[in-house]
């Protein structure tokens, strides 16, 4: 077998020589296997003459060995080679014509660059190291002991109450002019919500703080509830419906519903920390709140400088693409799909976007000598179970867990693989570059990380990215 390159720029035709030396054993010993099974009239199962075998089996036998041998070895000739949107026949008419003994097939090939940046101390990035302040412990402690509270109706609202309310509309139309609404396309409003006092804005709250049960409350709807996608949840209605909504609405409230927080005792403690009898007093759980909130914030100053790098990276790294060959192999892979999904130049971008992500990824891990192992995405996908199982209170036996994690792993293994591949990314980032370590507060760190989500503009339209996933996991070897 012999495979010939011919390469310009950044795309290479590859010519791939098969000669009947190459396939005439597979073949033979496969022939021999399907003979061992064979059952046919007039004959003992295995005996078969191997000349009818031959005239039943050896066409589609030999077309199996010659595809699988092609792609073995193609698959070995690119292993350390990056590329980009797979391979694609150049041949119009890929079956094997099997009135030959010699096999020639032409791919064309498109392949990334070598990345020519490495971490080092040049690359200078913020690391917010986030410091707790004792109203964080407070926080969290009332979380705690509110989650195992007791439920109660208390007399008035309080600040952390959840209310019953029964909204009604006051006629007034919100969308447009009432004269230039049809009066069967008014919505009529009526129903009973839940909110939580905690989510109204501030300047409302005093509406509702200290009142009763069959109190009525005049508000503009939307400036409680400014949230419209929110809004239009808790209502259940469309974006249209919620437009003929009026702007006044009345909100009686029909039921307070509080928690009595947990008293501070030894069952508490032990509910919440792992290790039983190690915490026996106020002072020490909130030793440990305070340690599992430096565990968060570590976390949260981990994802942020990881975000921080991908952003640096993706503006400042230059990588050149073979835009016309990916564009070839996004067809080739697409002409089996859905016929009513079309690959719009949005979704090429996107593409390209991800595409040169993961080379950057890939070349510093690389560079580094980081790899990921079968048994860390086991590892990985295991813990993923557990959580699932923990969260849906399920339990599985060994054989019904083991298969689930098999299951993951197939459903979502380029998710685990990349999720692994960030976390490594990530200390190696640690490692490697100059960081320009801030204390702040973590109120402080959201702000900073809303501002910079707000300017980095809207989030990716699903559909692209559905449509740009698809195209990736059917680039393959044909």
């Amino acid at each position: 077998m012999e495979i010939i390159e011919n390469k310009e720029n950044l795309v290479s035709v590859l010519t791939v020589k098969i000669s009947k030396e190459d396939y005439f054993l597979p073949v033979e010993r496969a022939l021999k296997k399907i003979r061992q099974t064979t059952q046919l009239k007039g004959f003992r199962q295995g005996a078969v003459p191997m000349s009818i075998v031959k005239k039943l089996h050896e066409p589609t036998v030999r077309v199996e060995e010659i595809n699988k041998i092609l792609s073995e070895k193609l698959n070995e000739y690119l292993k350390d080679r990056s590329l980009v949107g797979g391979i694609i026949p150049l041949d119009k008419d890929t079956k094997i014509n099997l009135n030959q003994d010699d096999f020639e097939f032409v791919y064309e090939a498109g392949f990334f660059p070598e990345l020519e940046y490495s971490l080092n101390e040049e690359t200078v990035l913020p690391f917010y190291n986030i410091i707790s302040k004792p109203e964080d412990i407070d926080g969290s402690l009332l979380y705690y002991r509110k989650i195992y509270g007791t439920d109660y109706n208390p007399d008035t609202i309080g600040e952390r109450d959840s209310v019953t309310v029964f909204i009604s509309d006051s006629n007034e139309n919100a969308g447009a002019d009432e004269s230039e609404v049809k009066a069967e396309n008014i919505q009529k409003l009526e129903k009973s919500v839940q909110i939580f006092v905690p989510n109204i804005p501030d300047e409302y709250k005093p509406l509702f703080i200290g009142a009763t049960v069959g109190t009525v409350i005049d508000v503009e709807l939307r400036k409680v509830f400014p949230n419209e996608v929110d809004l239009r949840a808790m209502l259940n209605i469309s974006k249209e419906q919620l437009e003929t909504v009026s702007v006044m609405v009345k909100l009686r409230i029909d039921g307070i519903h509080g928690v009595k927080p947990a008293e501070l005792n030894q069952d508490f403690f032990n509910r919440i920390v792992p290790e039983k009898d190690t915490v026996h007093s106020e002072e020490e759980f909130r030793n440990f709140i305070s340690k599992k909130l430096n565990e968060e914030y570590n976390e949260k100053s981990s994802e942020q400088l990881f975000v921080d790098f991908k952003k640096m990276a993706m503006e400042k790294i230059e990588i050149p693409f073979p835009e016309e060959f990916l564009k070839k192999a996004v067809a080739f892979n697409m002409q089996n799909e859905d016929k009513d999904k079309k690959f719009t130049e949005k979704d090429f971008e996107f593409l390209i976007t991800s595409k040169k992500w993961s080379h950057i990824v890939n070349s510093l891990l690389q560079q580094n000598d980081i790899t990921v192992s079968e048994e860390e995405i086991v590892k990985e996908a295991e813990f993923e179970t557990l959580n699932m199982m923990s969260i849906h209170g399920a339990s599985f036996g060994k054989e019904l867990f083991n298969k689930y994690v098999s299951y993951i792993i197939e459903k979502d293994g380029h998710i685990i693989l990349d999720k692994i591949k960030n976390a490594k990314l990530t200390a190696l980032l640690k490692e490697k570059i100059k960081l320009d370590v801030k204390d702040v507060y973590y109120d402080e760190f959201q702000k900073i990380s809303r501002n910079q989500k707000s300017q980095d503009g809207k989030a990716e339209n699903g559909e692209t990215a559905e449509t740009v996933e698809n195209v990736e996991q059917t680039e393959k070897i044909n």
